[in-house]
């Protein structure tokens, strides 16, 4: 069976990898892709912390947005498989999702902090043996144990606040 190539270095990784064994470059055909959409250019949000049902209606079935910090900025990730939620910094692993702008290293994120999966019954997340912790609804997870997400519950990657929503 052959390998992914990837486009930056050229080596060949495993088949399913997410990111390149040699130069941590997310790989082509990744199970997941990440885009920054503003919901409330398709319809305003009626307050800060809730994305309108009719937003949310309007996404891809494998589309989780996150409504992060105080300021409510909302990403729009698409989970087809599975997503790591973490910081980048140089030199390390790239995780898939990059919270290093919403002051992830500042409020305690680990580099691989958590882990979003998509089962058949829905949407997990599981703590990654983070340094400082994941909570689901003010209870802490255990290490690399699932639990089940519904939209509305809330996230907290250390000390980030990230509400979850789900279409």
């Amino acid at each position: 069976m052959s390998g992914i190539i990837c486009p930056k270095c050229g080596r060949s990784n495993v088949q399913g990898s997410l990111f390149c064994q040699g130069c941590y470059t997310v790989l082509e055909g990744a199970l997941i892709a990440t885009a920054v959409v503003n919901l409330d250019e398709i319809a305003p949000a009626t307050t800060p912390d809730t994305a309108p049902a009719d937003n949310l209606n309007r996404l891809n079935p494998n589309a989780v947005v996150l409504s992060i910090g105080p300021e409510h900025q909302r990403l729009v990730v698409l989970v087809t498989q599975e997503a790591v939620l973490g910081r980048l910094t140089p030199n390390q692993a790239q995780p898939i999702i990059d919270l290093s702008e919403y002051r992830a290293f500042e409020n305690g994120v680990s580099r691989r902090h958590a882990l979003f999966k998509r089962t058949a019954k829905g949407l997990t997340i599981q703590d990654m043996g983070s340094s400082n912790g994941t909570w689901l609804n003010g209870t802490l997870l255990g290490s690399f144990q699932p639990y089940s997400i519904v939209s509305g519950d809330h996230l907290r990657l250390s000390l980030l606040d990230i509400m979850i929503y789900l279409p």
